[in-house]
């Protein structure tokens, strides 16, 4: 298959156990067993369980070609960002502990792999107002990993957290992405689809609203003509339904046989009663179609409302500035 991480067979031999290093030993050899079951389920294109078995290596004891395979895993799941995250690691790693170099043919892989995930982030000029703002983004913190430049997706789900600068690039995976920017008093989401590359300009601002731009309140006019008329009928299907059972009290002393065995002199109550039942029957079903109406219209209002609140963007190599005021 020609993977780098396929071809180690292990992670460097533990150290011979004296007095206290017994238990470093031990660690050790847990080390280099979950390396090499990582390996294993690599091989079978596991890349889930792989990296899990790796990274239980690297708790257990730190090491580049541990840190290499972890990034080889997280870009074989299309976590780019994080990928080229762990190589840079992996290469600081290897700089500074002696016995940890990688060796030359693995960094010459992990360089070109390096080069790959970076033509696959999506880098995105930010621009906050006002400064400081908090952002999230796929509920997890932005991590800083340089002067200005911001990681998006590497770290565990969290709040929001400030930024504390104006402006920042922010490289992070291509694909659909939930951003939350926030101040003390507001906060806000954006629905942005990125592609690979530079991906443009976006400004998060969260500007004081003027009276002359606030958002108009939701129409309620055809809700309330429906609820007004759903209560109407309410109200006349229960009067007319009294006035029925009103007179069937009345035929029920006159006629204890049944309304069909009455004298004919009781006829025009028996039509009255029928006639209120019927229009009760209509009234009630008139009233539940207006209730229902009004109240389908009332909250597709305030789900208007919202919506307006919220913004969709997609931004690829191409695009220009994107601003986004709330």
């Amino acid at each position: 298959m020609g993977l780098v991480l396929l071809a180690l067979a292990g992670v460097p031999a533990p150290v011979r156990a004296q007095g206290s290093d017994v238990a470093r030993e031990a660690a050790t050899a847990d080390a280099r067993e979950a390396f090499r079951l990582g390996s294993a389920l690599a091989r079978a294109g596991q890349w889930k369980d792989a990296l899990a078995a790796f990274e239980r290596s690297s708790k257990l004891r730190p090491h580049a070609i541990t840190t290499y395979n972890i990034a080889y895993c997280e870009r074989s799941l299309g976590h780019y960002t994080l990928a080229r995250k762990l190589l840079l690691e992996a290469f600081a790693q290897s700089e500074a502990h002696a016995d940890q170099r990688l060796s030359e043919d693995v960094e010459v892989r992990a360089r070109g792999y390096l080069a790959e995930v970076e033509r696959k982030v999506a880098r995105v000029k930010v621009s906050l107002k006002p400064a400081r703002l908090a952002l999230a983004i796929d509920g997890r913190p932005l991590e800083k990993v340089a002067a200005g430049e911001w990681l998006g997706g590497t770290r565990d789900p969290g709040n929001a957290e400030p930024v504390p600068a104006d402006q920042l690039e922010l490289v992070i995976d291509p694909g659909h992405h939930v951003i939350v920017f926030s101040s003390d008093q507001k906060s806000r989401t954006l629905q942005v689809s990125l592609e690979s590359g530079n991906a443009g300009h976006l400004v998060l601002e969260l500007a004081p609203r003027s009276p002359r731009a606030a958002p108009s309140a939701p129409d309620r006019t055809w809700a309330l003509l429906s609820l007004g008329a759903g209560a109407s009928g309410v109200l006349v299907g229960a009067l007319a339904g009294a006035a029925a059972l009103n007179e069937k009290a009345t035929l029920d002393d006159h006629c204890p046989l049944g309304k069909d065995r009455c004298e004919r002199r009781y006829q025009g109550d028996i039509d009255a009663m029928n006639r209120y039942a019927t229009v009760s029957t209509v009234a009630f079903g008139v009233g539940a179609v207006g209730l229902g109406l009004g109240t389908y219209l009332w909250l597709a209002g305030d789900s208007e409302a919202k919506r307006r609140e919220s913004l969709s963007l997609v931004l690829g190599p191409s695009g220009g500035g994107v601003r986004g005021r709330f």
